[in-house]
């Protein structure tokens, strides 16, 4: 995917990744960012040329070379404007100036008129052209203005965009990091529970092995003592 269609996804993976899988799959996800880019599914991944923009982001650049650049535009044009136009008024008041002068030099000869150009109309045809260079510059100007403006603007929102995306980034790592921490205490505290337990058995395994041995030594002794008393009484019958 173009980069900075994929700086768009990592701003906002609720919206463009909503299964989280790092993937736009086909389907609901694939459909958003191609209405929103106005694009063919192959533009997604063409790489090279100038940087795609979505609709969205298209009339904010615009809005802001727009609003950006007014003044900036206000102030060439009517530098540049002025100076032509004073140009061309400095031609125009030199062929007034040369009336006096002998701008036309009228002869008759032979019924006819003849006129003579004055350098000072050369003098006028030149502001003129020069107020045709000025206004060309202006337009050049106004245009790099425009240009630069829309860079800055794609700059501006692409830079927001990663941030927000470094920021979700970073924010998704610690959630994961806690889980992971979670997970982690809670094997630890099953393992010590599970190690209560094992010594807790063994130890009434332990109690129970040495109660069952007394018993036996206990019955062994009143055995011997049962025997011991019936042998005895077994004397004391043949004695009678």
């Amino acid at each position: 995917m173009r980069p900075e269609i994929q700086t768009l996804v990592n701003s906002d993976p609720t919206k463009y990744d909503p299964n989280k899988n790092g993937v736009i799959d086909d389907g609901d996800e694939l459909s958003q960012l191609l209405s929103e880019y106005q694009c063919t599914r192959g533009d997604l991944n063409k790489q090279g040329g100038e940087t795609m923009l979505t609709c969205s982001e298209k009339l904010e650049v615009n809005d802001y070379v727009s609003s950006h650049n007014e003044f900036s535009k206000i102030a060439t044009g009517t530098i540049l404007g002025g100076g032509a136009l004073l140009s061309g008024f400095a031609g125009v008041v030199e062929i007034a100036e040369s009336t006096d002068k002998g701008f036309f030099s009228v002869t008759k000869k032979l019924g006819k008129v003849t006129k003579t150009l004055s350098p000072y109309f050369k003098s006028a045809l030149f502001g003129l052209g020069l107020a045709a260079v000025l206004g060309t510059a202006a337009t050049a100007i106004i245009k790099g203005i425009d240009n630069s403006a829309e860079k800055e603007s794609i700059n501006k929102i692409k830079a927001q965009q990663a941030a927000d995306g470094e920021r979700i980034m970073a924010q998704r790592r610690q959630e994961e990091a806690e889980r992971v921490q979670r997970e982690e205490a809670l094997r630890q505290e099953e393992l010590e529970y599970r190690e209560r337990m094992n010594t807790a058995t063994s130890s009434i395994e332990q109690n129970i092995s040495t109660a069952d041995k007394k018993a036996k030594s206990v019955n062994r002794e009143l055995d011997k003592i049962k025997k011991e008393v019936t042998a005895k009484n077994d004397s004391t019958a043949v004695a009678g």
